[in-house]
């Protein structure tokens, strides 16, 4: 795995196309290398690397991003992905979300966070994954 200090949040702008403006910015995963910036797409896809450091990855760069979104005190919303498969250990638990308890720790409003379910395979039923996504609405 990379050192955690080269693993960063980039901030892609999301538009309103109504006013012209920024929206809010979806969170990428970056690595910074002595050759400069690179994305972690192909690490995130990579069928070799274990689940298990991929999300440790993702939520490195969630609670990064969170961080630096808190510091900004920008009135804006933040756009986090979040691979569905990763969601499994949660069905039939109490435990709290990790992107829930980064928000109440660093006081960021939930209204400002859009958490998009990406489109890769989820190994559950999907009654599972609406389930849990009800826990993000609550």
């Amino acid at each position: 795995m990379y050192p955690e200090a080269q693993i960063v949040p980039f901030f892609q702008p999301v538009l309103a196309v109504e006013t012209y403006g920024v929206w809010g910015y979806e969170v990428l995963a970056r690595k910074v290398t002595p050759q400069g910036v690179e994305s972690l797409g192909a690490f995130f896809h990579d069928p070799a690397v274990l689940a298990e450091k991929k999300l440790e990855v993702d939520r490195l760069v969630r609670r990064k991003a969170l961080e630096v979104f808190k510091r900004s005190d920008r009135n804006i919303r933040l756009f986090l992905n979040i691979q569905p498969q990763w969601l499994c250990s949660f069905i039939g638990q109490k435990q709290g979300f990790p992107t829930l308890e980064y928000l109440e720790k660093f006081g960021i409003s939930a209204g400002q966070i859009v958490v998009e379910i990406s489109e890769t395979e989820f190994g559950a039923d999907l009654e599972s994954l609406s389930g849990l996504i009800d826990r993000y609405l609550e």
